[in-house]
């Protein structure tokens, strides 16, 4: 849903011709860039600095590979757990705040 969203403004800007239309359209893109791009390609957030090399897809996701690996009794399954249900709700959130960008 928020990919075919960000398809048609982004097909929208391109075939915009007013120059009030194109500011508007423009803006739109740069808050969904703003919201997206530090959820998908940054693993200190919007906040912080990220060290100079690759970053994974959903940096923050990524430590859901090592949980089946851990033993779910102990501190480090917990923990890994917390962490990841804290990065999946901030997920959440910046797709809620990306379809939000729509609606004003």
């Amino acid at each position: 849903m928020l990919a075919v969203r960000v398809k048609d403004l982004a097909e929208r800007a391109a075939q915009a011709n007013a120059a009030e239309e194109i500011e508007n359209l423009n803006g739109q893109l740069k808050k969904l860039s703003r919201i997206l791009i530090p959820l998908t390609y940054t693993r200190a957030g919007q906040f912080d600095h990220d060290p100079a090399w690759p970053i994974p897809f959903l940096a923050g996701l990524q430590p859901m590979r090592e949980l089946a690996h851990l033993d779910v009794n102990g501190g480090d399954y917990q923990y890994l757990k917390t962490l990841l249900v804290r990065n999946r709700n901030a997920v959440a959130f910046a797709l809620r705040q990306a379809l939000q960008v729509f609606s004003r």
